[in-house]
């Protein structure tokens, strides 16, 4: 045996880093390109950012943080949940930023409508 440890793929945290940061880049209504461009990588770089494939180092992730208008620290798991697990953030669950998106472009009584329907389906006994 080498002693090379085999690559496992991306670890967790930086999958979870990276979908947390494309929350919020989907948020500000940003593309790829214009955060790259703001922070001075190219856009394939944002994308391995997001997709965990590359780490984001603390001075990009302050950076990006500045750009889309979060505190650096929001983008980490909560400690005790596992990383890119559905409990470990909106951002992590598939479909979450396609939501948010038709979200923010509803009109507030709609809004209102359907997170009260969220609400009830939240519930156990809603099923």
């Amino acid at each position: 045996m080498s002693g090379k440890v085999e690559d496992e793929g991306p670890d967790p945290v930086d999958v979870h880093v990276g979908l947390a940061v494309k929350a919020y880049r989907l948020r500000a209504g940003m593309n790829q390109q214009s955060l790259g461009k703001a922070v001075k990588v190219t856009f394939q770089q944002i994308q391995k950012y997001e997709k965990g494939a590359n780490r984001i180092s603390a001075s990009m992730l302050h950076r990006i943080a500045g750009v889309l208008d979060f505190h650096p620290g929001d983008v980490f798991p909560v400690h005790g949940v596992e990383a890119a697990s559905p409990q470990a953030g909106f951002g992590a669950i598939k479909g979450s930023h396609e939501l948010a998106e038709s979200f923010s472009r509803m009109p507030a009584p709609n809004r209102a409508l359907l997170l009260k329907v969220a609400r009830e389906f939240e519930r156990p006994d809603a099923a």
